[in-house]
């Protein structure tokens, strides 16, 4: 028995010393995490789920509308889109759905600069909806800037923010009802259209590494998730469905869709393949870790300057 207990000693120790020496190994990986809205009883809603599914977890109930949720840097505070104070306008609030704070008087869709300092919205000003515009707003929401384009008239929307913090892709819906995609450096300059097809192209999603962006088209009849170069070459339908969204590693992405009979926030890998369903019911995905940097508060200091430069902005 002695010799069992002294044998058993030994090996404890051994692992241990490996552990040590390899501490990677004692820290089990942490599922990423997925926020999104659900509809349930006829009520939109903000919900968080572990990206392999599990851990389903409400944040917010309120009898009005509460939707496109967007990840700050630190992952635990979520900024969204909400008219609970009658006008849509965008709040953040802590995982638990506590503290919750009106930041941007006026705006629909939240987008987070990569460094969580700044929000971007599309901006109307005037009751007939002329001069549309994109509005950067810091993200305690002291200081707004909007960005006038020289572009078609139409509504500006549907935003993402380039990984690099120095652009902006958003889609235009002209009168004629045609939604195509644009870019624009964040000080207003080199604005170019990405797509021009007769159908219907929404939703912009960057991914991490800059190169590609998806989007939601539906170009060749119902709604599919598309992949092209940035600079708009090369377009490829991916899969059934819209409002595509990256992971943090660029290997997949999440996206709307109903297959199967089951219709939800579904996974993919960028070849279109591999689909699995993440949660059904769900819409707008929003995964943490997407195209966000460290964030450094100095940089608000220099932000109106390197605007104007058109620096990246994070």
């Amino acid at each position: 028995m002695k010799r069992i207990n002294r044998s058993l000693l030994l090996a404890i120790v051994f692992v241990g010393s490996l552990l040590l020496i390899h501490p990677k190994q004692m820290v089990s990986a942490k599922s990423g995490k997925i926020a999104f809205t659900l509809d349930r009883g006829g009520n939109i809603e903000i919900y968080i789920i572990d990206d392999n599914g599990k851990n389903l977890r409400r944040l917010t109930d309120h009898p009005e509308v509460d939707f496109y949720p967007a990840w700050l840097p630190d992952g635990r505070h979520i900024a969204f889109s909400s008219n609970r104070d009658r006008d849509f306008s965008i709040y953040t609030m802590d995982l638990a759905g506590k503290n919750i704070k009106r930041i941007v008087d006026s705006g629909d869709i939240p987008v987070i600069s990569p460094a969580g300092q700044w929000i971007a919205v599309s901006h109307v000003r005037g009751r007939l909806q002329r001069n549309p515009s994109l509005l950067l707003v810091d993200i305690e929401g002291l200081m707004q800037r909007e960005i006038l384009l020289r572009a078609p008239v139409g509504f500006y929307g549907m935003i993402d923010w380039s990984p690099d913090g120095k652009r902006l892709a958003f889609t235009i819906r002209t009168p004629e009802v045609l939604n195509d995609i644009y870019v624009v450096d964040i000080n207003g300059e080199n604005l170019r259209q990405l797509t021009e097809d007769p159908a219907q192209d929404l939703y912009p999603a960057w991914s991490p590494d800059g190169q590609w962006i998806a989007f939601w088209s539906n170009r060749e009849g119902g709604n599919a998730v598309y992949l092209m170069d940035a600079d708009g070459a090369n377009p490829k339908r991916l899969a059934n469905g819209r409002s595509p969204e990256w992971a943090p590693d660029g290997q997949q992405i999440a996206f709307v869709s109903r297959q199967d009979d089951l219709e939800g926030i579904f996974i993919m890998d960028t070849e279109g393949e591999n689909i699995k369903l993440l949660v059904e019911g769900g819409n707008q995905p929003a995964w943490f870790g997407s195209k966000l940097a460290v964030s450094d508060i100095g940089k608000r200091i220099t932000f109106w300057g390197r605007m104007k430069r058109g620096e990246p902005i994070q």
